[in-house]
């Protein structure tokens, strides 16, 4: 089975979210897409033990505004999390038109599971 959406969104960081959710109040159909089991990108990376900030909270600013704009999106937009991406293709049209289609790895038709990191 095939679903065809709008706009697919690569990555559940702030910048993700943020155009995801601004396509759906728009009225697009948004499909967003992450390998990582939640969102949130660059707030889950972690910093070497030599770093010493200042201020190591200012390294997460946004994180609740972030929250907020996640919680609006979910209900607004289908969420593939643990999803990997592994070709985009566009199929027909011309630069403005045609499509582009995301699907799931797959030999000889059986998906590929992910791989253990």
């Amino acid at each position: 089975m095939t679903r065809v959406y709008d706009l697919a969104v690569i990555g559940a960081g702030p910048a993700g979210v943020a155009g995801a959710l601004e396509a759906s109040l728009a009225g697009l159909d948004v499909v967003v897409i992450d390998a990582a089991p939640r969102p949130g990108g660059q707030y889950h990376r972690h910093l070497p033990d030599t770093f010493h900030a200042l201020r190591p909270g200012a390294l997460h600013h946004g994180l609740e505004r972030f929250m907020r704009r996640w919680e609006a999106l979910r209900s607004r937009a289908e969420i593939l999390l643990g999803h990997r991406v592994w070709a985009v293709e566009r199929t027909g049209g011309d630069a403005a038109g045609g499509r582009t289609d995301v699907r799931e790895p797959a030999v000889n038709g059986a998906p590929i599971p992910d791989y253990v990191q």
